[in-house]
């Protein structure tokens, strides 16, 4: 087998570990959507795109973070320095987890990458980040900070929708594009926009 197609194994509760062979080159996003008991990804050495650390999926030579197992119970996570993108679902649902660090090397946040991760409660974005895709912190309830650096751009469709903990953030005078109900739900928000 070499492709797995997008959302293979989602909703798949059971499923707590699961290995991909060396021959598969291409997986699609939110490969394990919804797999709550999934605590470890495994490649073995020789894989040639793919590589695992702790537990979790990234792509070699896309610098990518693909798959934070839900399943996992860590509160806190710090991407390893040099990964460029967090992919699309990257940590949906990871309902543990309150604190994420990341590294001035991630430039893109991909759609739904935090979205549903009920006990987030910060995240600091680097200077590095220039885009944040659609959905990427949907329903974060227990955000309540979130500093945006001056290299953002672009602020996706509904990518802070009812974050309702959210109480206020401050928009950098870089930002050019704010997605259709980016801010949608935040009841408690002020917004500050920076000249």
């Amino acid at each position: 087998i070499q492709q797995i197609k997008s959302g293979a194994f989602s909703c798949c509760s059971a499923l707590t570990t699961i290995e991909l062979p060396d021959s598969v080159t291409s997986i699609g996003v939110n490969l394990f959507a919804g797999c709550e008991s999934l605590k470890n990804i495994q490649v073995s050495p020789e894989q040639p795109v793919f590589a695992v650390i702790d537990g979790v999926l990234f792509n070699k030579a896309e610098k990518s973070l693909i798959c934070y197992p839900d399943g996992k119970q860590e509160e806190a996570y710090e991407v390893p320095q040099g990964i460029q993108q967090i992919k699309s679902g990257a940590f949906s649902c990871c309902s543990a987890l309150t604190t994420i660090e990341l590294p001035d090397s991630v430039t893109s946040i991909g759609e739904y990458a935090f979205s549903d991760c009920s006990s987030l409660t910060s995240i600091e974005l680097p200077d590095s980040v220039t885009r944040i895709g659609e959905h990427a912190f949907y329903r974060c309830r227990s955000l309540t900070s979130i500093e945006l650096p001056d290299s953002v751009t672009s602020i996706g469709e509904s990518a802070f929708a009812w974050c309702r903990s959210l109480t206020s953030i401050e928009l950098p005078d870089s930002v050019t594009s704010i997605g259709d109900q980016a801010f949608w739900g935040c009841n408690n928000l002020t917004v500050t926009i920076l000249q």
